[in-house]
């Protein structure tokens, strides 16, 4: 084919060219974007933005997927546009792609997530050539374009006003509040006014419309969580730690998500150096005894340089009230010895306990776990089923290498005969023994 093709002369090979791409849209694609790589005006590229943008009709799950690949080459020479120095070029383009993006996301299955990462990347790079471009951007019609994405009625993305604000300036951040006020008086409960109004408290670094917007009516734990976080993110870092303390006042179980203990922790680290993060976690040790709690104390109290004066009433609490945690906070920390010394004075912990702690004492006092392993294997045959009994097989081979270690192999050989006589009635359980080997043992 290639030698034929060379036979025909330039103007044919343009016409066959033309008419296969009017037939096949990615080859127009590609066709049209290659001719944007190799011509400097962006005219070509202009094309390619429109040709690839605007996309098929159907965007089920694979063509989705397909038009967000085909549609980052062209964003890549979009990005290669703004690096040459011509992001004055590039913020038009960028535009009209985010712009035809958003209907094609609008009738697409992107639950692969590939066209909505191409659009945080091209918001991206729209508001690194917008703060780039020379001669600089009109901030009038740059918020004017911010407020139409941003309140146009598409709620899948969202633009961060401090993003653009060297851009817009202040003639410019004035445009787009006015834009959001009128559009908040109309839709005061719409997310995407609510989003728009927290950008610019942020931008604003106003504590009071912070408290308003993010925090609202202050009625669940994850409130005052947010509303601490977005403070601190401002700078005002008293007022962060006010609103989390009050929250945690208002909320003392700190539900999953709300995060405020966690917050205030590493919020006093920074600001006294431990003494109130200390508090604090073991104040949260007490409330709830787990290892959870303990190992967030721990680690407070290793920042401060205090764990060494704490460990032993940390430990004491889950002594005292959870032994099974105590446990494995000895075991997390490797004391294997004192693991075991407290496992033993709390004979009736859960059989995971166990099973990790003859694991980590066998290498060292194989004698030591014989009797856990022989009674770990009698609980698991208190069930039925093939997995069970594959699970008892398990622990069997574990402890016949155990007993052989401490010479005792014979009683290894009893344990397995009464096993099986007295699990006779079990021929499923009887034949993974055999298939181990273990089947008349000794």
């Amino acid at each position: 084919m290639r030698e034929q093709l060379n036979t025909l002369d330039r103007d044919e090979l343009v016409e066959l060219l033309v008419q296969a791409a009017e037939r096949d849209h990615g080859l127009a694609r590609r066709l049209t974007l290659a001719m944007a790589n190799a011509e400097p005006d962006v005219t070509c590229l202009h094309d390619a933005v429109r040709t690839t943008f605007i996309g098929p009709a159907d965007l089920g799950y694979w063509p989705a997927i397909r038009y967000a690949e085909g549609a980052t080459a062209v964003a890549d020479a979009l990005a290669e546009l703004v690096r040459d120095g011509r992001a004055a070029d590039a913020v038009p383009l960028i535009e009209e792609a985010i712009g035809l993006l958003v209907t094609a996301v609008g009738r697409a299955d992107d639950s692969a997530g590939a066209m909505g990462d191409l659009m945080r990347r091209l918001l991206r790079m729209h508001a690194e050539a917008c703060g780039a471009a020379r001669p600089p951007v009109d901030p009038l019609a740059l918020a004017g374009w911010l407020a139409r994405f941003q309140l146009g009625g598409q709620d899948w993305f969202t633009v961060d006003i401090a993003d653009y604000a060297s851009a817009l300036g202040p003639a410019g951040v004035e445009a787009y509040r006015r834009k959001v006020q009128v559009r908040w008086a109309a839709q005061p409960a719409d997310f995407q006014v609510r989003h728009a109004r927290e950008g610019l408290a942020r931008l604003d670094r106003d504590v009071p419309a912070l408290v308003e917007i993010v925090g609202g009516d202050l009625r669940y734990a994850a409130q005052y969580g947010r509303l601490a976080r977005a403070l601190w993110d401002i700078g005002a870092h008293a007022a962060a730690i006010d609103w989390a303390e009050r929250g945690l006042k208002a909320h003392p179980e700190d539900p999953a998500g709300a995060g405020l203990r966690d917050f205030l922790v590493e919020a006093y680290l920074r600001r006294d150096g431990g003494s109130a993060a200390i508090r604090l976690r073991r104040d949260g040790l007490v409330a709830a005894p787990v290892l959870h709690s303990y190992t967030a104390l721990r680690n407070a109290a290793q920042h401060a340089g205090r764990w060494e004066a704490e460990r032993p009433a940390a430990l004491a609490v889950l002594a005292r009230r959870n032994p099974g945690d105590h446990v494995r906070a000895l075991l997390a920390e490797d004391d294997v010895d004192g693991a075991w010394r407290a496992a033993c004075a709390v004979p009736d912990l859960s059989g995971r306990v166990w099973d990790e702690l003859a694991r980590r004492r066998a290498p060292g006092h194989p004698a030591d776990v014989v009797d856990v392993l022989r009674r770990r294997v009698d609980e698991v045959l208190g069930s039925t089923g093939r997995e069970v009994y594959r699970d008892a097989v398990r622990r069997l081979v574990e402890l016949r290498e155990v007993s052989g270690r401490c010479g005792r192999t014979r009683d290894f050989a009893t344990f397995v005969r009464e096993l099986t006589e007295r699990h006779r009635r079990r021929p499923a359980f009887l034949a993974e023994l055999s298939r181990a080997g273990l089947a008349g043992s000794g």
